[in-house]
């Protein structure tokens, strides 16, 4: 049987090489962040424009993951095994947080309105939502705000029945 090329297709006629192998580079992650839910590949198009970066990017996610090297939860990208899962006492607080955000999901309520009526203080919170945010359960938009999924889908419904109708869409115009 021949070994498998490491490349990562990025064209029908180009390729790049795996400087690490992927395993190695989870595992140096998940060691040095373990409550960090994994990667974002493509983190890195914000800071740079360059469309063979991020088809190279594309190309070594869609690899790794249908040689099952890694795991795709929401936008992270993970090691098998690699979960954050919540302890039986964060999850009881996830479940009486998750009805306040989806009360008013276009304007949730602040981390530190959400703690006060709940055991754990600020710091703890916030800790908490994050991990939930790990895990796809929810979007942090600033340091103390988070939005259920729910929310983002209905803004990103407005926004496509505004481009849809006018042509585009201003944040401005949304609120």
């Amino acid at each position: 049987m021949r070994a498998r090329d490491p490349s990562v297709p990025v064209n029908n006629t180009v390729s790049l090489p795996l400087q690490h192998p992927p395993d190695d580079a989870g595992r140096d992650i998940s060691r040095r962040k373990p409550r960090r839910r994994g990667l974002q590949p493509l983190r890195r198009e914000t800071a740079s424009s360059a469309r063979d970066a991020v088809a190279a990017d594309l190309g070594l996610v869609d690899d790794l993951i249908g040689r099952d090297a890694v795991r795709r939860t929401g936008a992270w990208l993970h090691l098998r095994g690699h979960d954050l899962a919540l302890s039986a006492s964060e999850q009881a607080v996830a479940e009486r947080i998750l009805p306040l955000l989806r009360a008013t999901p276009l304007e949730p309520p602040w981390v530190r309105d959400i703690a006060r009526g709940l055991d754990p203080d600020e710091a703890e919170l916030r800790a908490l939502l994050r991990r939930m945010a790990g895990q796809g359960q929810l979007f942090q938009i600033v340091r103390d705000l988070f939005f259920v999924p729910e929310a983002l889908e209905q803004l990103a419904a407005t926004v496509r029945d505004l481009e849809a109708e006018q042509g585009g869409a201003r944040a401005r115009g949304l609120s």
